[in-house]
C-alpha cells in the first residue's frame, strides 16, 4: 500500500532528463537486487514486477533497455507463479517504453517456451491478456514471427 501511495510522488520527481542519473544510480540497483535474489521473499519480487514497468515511463529508453528489460528477463523465469504471472501481465506496459528491438532480442522469443508451457493457469492467462498489446508495440512483422505462435499455443490450451 505504501508503494501505491508513494508512486505518484516518485513519478513526479523523476520527470525530466536531469533526473536520469538519479534513476540509474538510486532506483535501478534495488530493483535489480530484489529481482535477482531468489532468497528474498517472492512478494518483493512480485512488487518489482508490478512497479518497474510503470516507472519505465519516466526513464530514458536507454535505461529501460539496458536495466529494466533484464529485470523482467529474470522475473519471467522466476520459480514462483505469482511473480511470473505479474511480470507477464506488465510486459504490455514495458513494451510501451522499451525499444522493440530490445524486447525482440531479450523477451519476446522466450515467451513461448517460458510461459505458454507453464503449469500455472494464471501465468498463461496473464500472457493471453498481454499478448495483443505486446504485438501492437513490436510491429506487424515481429508479431507474426513471435506472437502468432504464442497465440496458437494458447488456443490449444
Amino acid at each position: 500500500m505504501a508503494v501505491y501511495s508513494a508512486l505518484p510522488i516518485v513519478q513526479r520527481l523523476l520527470k525530466g532528463q536531469q533526473y536520469q542519473y538519479l534513476i540509474k544510480e538510486q532506483v535501478i540497483p534495488p530493483f535489480k537486487q530484489a529481482a535477482e535474489n531468489k532468497m528474498i521473499t517472492w512478494r518483493l519480487r512480485f512488487s518489482v514486477a508490478e512497479i518497474a514497468a510503470q516507472l519505465s515511463e519516466f526513464m530514458a529508453k536507454e535505461i529501460v533497455d539496458n536495466d529494466v528489460v533484464p529485470i523482467y528477463e529474470n522475473l519471467l523465469v522466476d520459480k514462483e507463479p505469482e511473480v511470473k504471472s505479474e511480470a507477464v501481465a506488465k510486459l504490455h506496459d514495458l513494451s510501451k517504453y522499451a525499444s522493440s528491438s530490445r524486447l525482440i532480442e531479450k523477451l519476446v522469443p522466450n515467451l513461448n517456451s517460458i510461459t505458454v508451457n507453464d503449469n500455472s493457469q494464471h501465468v498463461r492467462a496473464s500472457l493471453a491478456l498481454s499478448v495483443c498489446d505486446i504485438a501492437n508495440n513490436i510491429g506487424k512483422e515481429h508479431a507474426l514471427t513471435y506472437i502468432v505462435p504464442v497465440v496458437v499455443q494458447l488456443l490449444k490450451d
